[in-house]
């Protein structure tokens, strides 16, 4: 059950949706106020995971600030006993990747992927990833647009695993006919394929913002 701040949110049901390009510069861990993401941030080794995981984390902030005027440590932000980063006020989800952040923040169990749309992965790949449905509609698909049909599922595959809470993710048994939305966005000159999972129905969609 949520706490109190959370049912004097003014939405007793909302889904917050934010995609953003990793700002370019150096970032400094201890400019993150939450203890557990800074220490987090002090072990990891490589500067581009460094940066976007450092950026991944305000745009959180940002997020939660927008829709509670609190910090991630005013919120009880802790991981949980998979990894998982939870909150009694809201669920939230984190993804980074190509030079993207993106963050979901939700009353309901929700997951976020981003993945920046690249050179086509092979046959194989998809074979390996999809189920029948799934693989039918890719092998349909236009050869111009199967790299973005094929990072859609994707996406929507890692968004709904994250929303299940689940330990173990096998694509293929993930299914995503349903309780997936995706987008593509273009930040700069780079095109990212953005897709959340929520049981909540999408009212406002996916919000480009800056850093």
């Amino acid at each position: 059950m949520f706490s109190e701040l959370y049912l004097k949110t003014e939405n007793s049901e909302f889904l917050d949706v934010y995609i953003a390009a990793l700002p370019r510069g150096g970032a400094d861990a201890s400019l993150i106020e939450h203890e557990g993401r800074r220490e987090e941030l002090l072990l990891v080794k490589n500067e581009r995971l460094f940066l976007e995981k450092f950026y991944s984390w305000r745009l959180l902030e940002k997020a939660l600030g927008l829709r509670f005027a609190k910090t991630p440590s005013e919120l009880g932000l802790a991981k949980n006993a998979i990894g998982a980063w939870t909150s009694p006020y809201a669920y939230v989800s984190i993804s980074h990747s190509g030079g993207a952040l993106a963050v979901a923040v939700s009353s309901a169990p929700v997951g976020v992927d981003v993945e920046k749309v690249g050179a086509p992965r092979s046959e194989k790949f998809a074979e390996r990833m999809l189920n029948e449905r799934e693989l039918s509609l890719f092998c349909d698909t236009p050869d111009g647009m199967k790299s973005k049909m094929l990072m859609r599922l994707w996406t929507m595959k890692e968004a709904l695993f994250k929303a299940s809470g689940k330990e173990r993710f096998v694509p293929r048994f993930t299914d995503t006919s349903s309780g997936a939305s995706s987008r593509v966005v273009l930040l700069g000159e780079e095109c990212f394929v953005v897709s959340y999972a929520s049981s909540l129905p999408d009212k406002i969609g996916i919000r480009v913002t800056q850093l």
